[in-house]
């Protein structure tokens, strides 16, 4: 007795839905992670404290440094008094401002600074300092 032959199928794998969930989880994947910028340091001592304590630094913070020699930076780029005045009128409503400035800084430009930064409406200032390791505030 003959038997009908079975008609085989030809099988293809179709890439076009493997290709739109990869996109697709690519673009998940940019969405979902944090863009954060570095900010370049300027090598200063900063002044110690026996009783500071350490914050989690925040995303929104502007940094601002003077040198031992009184130049300014802001956001790790040398300004000028009036520059610096500019720059942070630039800045969003709400922005925080963290001084750092070298422990042979002369505090007229510290003040000078921290004027700057008030004239223009930021009340948020801090400064930063180096605290003791050893020490625990909890």
């Amino acid at each position: 007795m003959r038997m009908p032959k079975k008609k085989q199928r030809n099988l293809d794998l179709s890439l076009a839905p493997l290709i739109d969930c990869m996109f697709i989880l690519l673009i998940f994947f940019l969405v979902s992670t944090t863009m954060k910028k570095i900010e370049k340091e300027i090598p200063l001592e900063l002044p110690r404290s026996e009783i500071g304590v350490e914050r989690p630094e925040a995303d929104n913070v502007v940094v601002l440094s003077i040198d031992q020699k009184g130049q300014k930076y802001f956001r790790a780029e040398p300004v000028t008094t009036g520059v610096l005045l500019d720059r942070l009128a630039n800045l969003p409503p709400g922005s925080r401002i963290r001084l750092d400035a070298d422990v042979e800084t002369r505090y007229r430009e510290i003040v000078e600074v921290i004027e700057a930064a008030q004239f223009q409406g930021f009340r948020d200032i801090g400064l930063k300092i180096k605290t003791r390791p050893d020490r625990n505030y909890d």
